[in-house]
């Protein structure tokens, strides 16, 4: 395609979901360029904006962040006989549900994770991110520090937590952390 002065002007690349960012730099007309595509004459290279969706009368970006915040309700913690009629894993998700759930996190109860010698367990999980199991949470004192986790879980777009980010519990007891479901479609 013939471009300013008949110079030939190569067609932009798009990059695709999973494309690796490259270093980008100016180009003196204001277009970012990738360092690599410079140095070897390649096009440019140009990012799809993200699509939008319609729900009911919201609008939103495909990327807005969502998440579930799992918690097993039949976990014991270790305990024989739970001290009142609830177990620890019940009274964590009684406890949680009263409290206000970070932007994008819903809070659900499961019937087990399959982590009972580990104290309480919850997951967090989102579409299209990594899924995590943590265990030996304690029902009483680790709530506060449950939606910190799960805040930050939410704002990536990954799952992935910057590992200085993360709370510290969730440093030292990650029982599993499962890759993203793939589109099998393509």
């Amino acid at each position: 395609m013939p471009g300013k002065a008949g110079k030939p002007q190569a067609e932009a690349q798009v990059r695709e979901p999973g494309d690796l960012p490259a270093p980008l730099e100016e180009t003196g007309r204001g277009v970012p360029v990738s360092r690599t595509a410079r140095n070897l004459a390649a096009p440019p290279l140009v990012t799809r904006p993200a699509p939008m969706m319609r729900l009911g009368q919201t609008i939103m970006t495909s990327t807005a962040a969502t998440a579930d915040l799992l918690v097993c309700v039949k976990c014991k913690r270790g305990a024989q006989d739970p001290v009142d009629d609830r177990r620890p894993g019940q009274r964590l998700f009684d406890t949680l549900s009263t409290r206000d759930m970070p932007p994008g996190v819903r809070l659900r109860a499961v019937e087990c994770l399959q982590n009972c010698d580990h104290g309480c367990t919850v997951a967090l999980r989102g579409g299209g991110k990594w899924s995590y199991i943590y265990g030996n949470v304690d029902e009483t004192s680790h709530t506060d520090m449950l939606l910190d986790g799960a805040a930050r879980y939410t704002a990536t777009q990954d799952g992935l937590i910057p590992w200085r980010e993360r709370p510290e519990h969730f440093k030292r007891n990650c029982i599993a952390r499962l890759p993203p479901l793939e589109d099998t479609n393509d």
